[in-house]
């Protein structure tokens, strides 16, 4: 196989890097190395990251969580804060100094962030500074918990938080009020209680499956939740049998079918249903895609492909249509690999750019910067029996080249 790049506007062949050096297929002749450089990352995989870590003023490397804001700005969550990109710089939000779990931003355009173990914060924007929710010792109107896992605004009103202890929490945003999820059946606020009634269970992540409906994903009872976005109803008690399915940390839905993963191996795909059940469970049995890691965390890609982050064991790419998977990995020798193996989370932003958080940085994919264009040398089989070594390109007229290789012209 031999491949190049392909400025889609000029006539002829380029080979284009994102940091503005350009190959031009029209130079006499490439190097040994050039030449050999770009077969290799080209067979080795698709996906071409730029990275974005603390040498660009990121407050840590560890990435938790992402979101792009109206203005289209992006909010990266650390372990060791939250930082505002705008595309060239980088800016750490003051007194965000925590490990960050979740970010949202409301109707108002107010940006709120759930933190791991220092309660919830709100940021102002324009001086970038946030501002603390935090359980006081004595205050029954403070957060009963620290320990945030996600945060979601729910309306005009209120926002959700979920709890490491009490599964789910409500805060007015006019009052600043705190009250506890205790209506298996609604999530409606005025059912919520003031104070919680004990431990209720790790609600790990909130997910917007689409305008209409909620995913609340929970861990160690093989359960989420299905509720619907215009009544706050829970319609559906999803639970997956299979062994060891037991955590539902994230989800993502691709046409009919519901993706869910956790921690455990294996991505669980069911149909997709809103069907109302009234809330009672929905026992179901997964079909099942392999992965060797656990997953944690799932993004549908515009070319109806399904993108999983895993623990330890990179990206896979799942295509529904044909059932094949396959792997992108980190690799020391490229720099446009993505920056760990260790993916953690992940976001498709509205211009259509992946952006992949790793324990060692922040990686993004720019379809429209990277193109690629992949031409079969050889034909049949022949492709795994001779394993070609190329020598030299050459231009041949506005549009084509010439391939030396180890196995003839």
């Amino acid at each position: 196989m031999f491949a190049v790049y392909e400025e889609c506007s000029l006539r002829f062949t380029v080979v284009e890097h994102p940091d503005g050096l350009t190959f031009l297929a029209a130079m006499r002749t490439l190097s040994l190395y050039v030449a050999w450089s770009i077969t290799h990352v080209c067979l080795a995989q698709e996906l071409r990251f730029q990275h974005v870590t603390t040498d660009q003023g990121l407050s840590d490397n560890a990435i938790t969580c992402l979101l792009q804001d109206r203005d289209g700005f992006l909010w990266i969550g650390t372990e060791r804060g939250l930082n505002r990109f705008d595309g060239q710089r980088v800016d750490p939000v003051i007194g965000s100094e925590h490990a960050i779990a979740g970010i949202t931003e409301d109707s108002r355009g107010s940006l709120w962030v759930a933190t791991k173990d220092h309660g919830l914060l709100q940021v102002d924007r324009e001086r970038r500074k946030a501002k603390p929710y935090r359980h006081v010792e004595g205050d029954p109107k403070s957060l009963a918990n620290d320990q945030l896992t996600a945060v979601f605004d729910l309306n005009d009103t209120t926002l959700l938080l979920g709890s490491r202890e009490h599964t789910l929490i409500f805060m007015d945003k006019r009052t600043q009020a705190f009250s506890y999820w205790a209506d298996s059946t609604s999530l409606e606020p005025s059912r919520a209680l003031p104070r919680p009634t004990g431990l209720a269970g790790w609600c790990h992540t909130i997910t917007a499956l689409d305008d209409h409906t909620l995913w609340i994903g929970t861990l160690n009872k093989h359960q989420s939740f299905l509720v619907d976005r215009a009544n706050l109803k829970i319609t559906t008690h999803l639970v997956i049998r299979r062994p060891g399915s037991e955590t539902q940390t994230c989800a993502v839905r691709l046409g009919d079918t519901l993706y869910t993963g956790g921690w455990q191996q294996g991505i669980d795909a069911v149909p997709f249903t809103m069907g109302d059940l009234n809330g009672r469970p929905l026992i179901t049995k997964p079909r099942v895609i392999p992965t060797a890691d656990e997953v944690l965390s799932l993004v549908a890609r515009p070319d109806g492909t399904l993108l999983a982050g895993t623990r330890g064991s990179g990206l896979l790419v799942y295509d529904p249509r044909t059932g094949r998977t396959t792997t992108v990995h980190h690799r020391r020798s490229e720099t446009s690999s993505i920056p760990s193996d260790r993916v953690r989370c992940m976001l498709m932003d509205r211009s259509g750019t992946l952006w992949v958080g790793t324990v060692n940085g922040l990686a993004y994919h720019a379809p429209q910067v990277w193109r690629i264009r992949t031409t079969p040398l050889l034909s049949g089989g022949e492709e795994e029996e001779i394993e070609l070594m190329f020598h030299r390109l050459e231009a041949e007229g506005p549009q084509g080249v010439r391939v030396f290789t180890s196995d003839g012209f």
